[in-house]
């Protein structure tokens, strides 16, 4: 699955003891030196890496669209024929639609980072992941947040900040996530989300969530793509 993000920022460097000269926050959480992040930390840069492939061939032209396969607010399959910048024409360009999501990136006061723990069927078997959910009918994105965190976890936070948006696939298109950090959250009551299974929440450290993402316990694209985004 390919996860395409961009967040419009450029990655703020940090300065603690044994982190390497302009290592981001994101990359010395993961422990990790990029080979090119001298050329990320210009916004001119990073924007060039993630967003010229569009800019410099120019925008496909939708010649016609034909939906194949579909679940009422669910999922739509739709199979396009367009036409490519230089005339070439492709027939049977693929699009897949579910319905745009949030990823919560939130903290308590203490700095834990609160995650879920549960089955999931996609992949047969549990794992971490990050508070996320749907945007319901005419939510705003972060009412959609707000609304899945307390649901999800049982918590309320006050400190609400957009980090970024990516896409599921650059290609197949499949879903826009919206990441959201929440600081300073606390729990109000028990959670309820309404899942098929139910979800274990656990307040982790950054070393523990560190030491989970390296033995591949979060295995779920928008968590990862949002733990990128809220650290950099």
């Amino acid at each position: 699955m390919a996860v395409c993000a961009h967040n419009g920022r450029s990655p703020e460097t940090i300065t603690t003891a044994g982190s390497a000269p302009g290592q981001t926050k994101a990359t010395a959480f993961l422990g990790i030196v990029p080979p090119h992040q001298r050329a990320l930390k210009s916004p001119q840069n990073r924007a060039r890496l993630v967003l010229t492939g569009g800019q410099m061939s120019g925008h496909w032209n939708v010649i016609s669209r034909r939906e194949v396969f579909a679940i009422p607010h669910r999922i739509t399959v739709a199979v396009e024929e367009v036409e490519l910048p230089n005339g070439q024409r492709v027939k049977d360009y693929v699009q897949i639609e579910i319905a745009d999501f949030v990823v919560i990136f939130a903290q308590t006061t203490g700095s834990e980072i609160l995650c879920l723990r549960q089955y999931r069927h996609g992949a047969r078997r549990v794992g971490l992941e990050l508070p996320a959910g749907r945007i319901e009918n005419l939510e705003a994105p972060i009412e959609a947040a707000q609304r899945e965190l307390l649901e999800e976890t049982g918590y309320r936070g006050t400190n609400w900040h957009p980090v970024g948006s990516f896409f599921l696939s650059s290609n197949q298109r499949i879903g826009l996530g919206h990441v959201f950090r929440a600081g300073a959250v606390v729990k109000v009551r028990e959670p309820h989300s309404g899942d098929l299974e139910n979800a274990t929440v656990e307040l982790l450290t950054r070393e523990q969530l560190t030491s989970a993402v390296s033995q591949n316990e979060m295995f779920s694209g928008p968590s990862l793509a949002a733990l990128a985004l809220a650290l950099i």
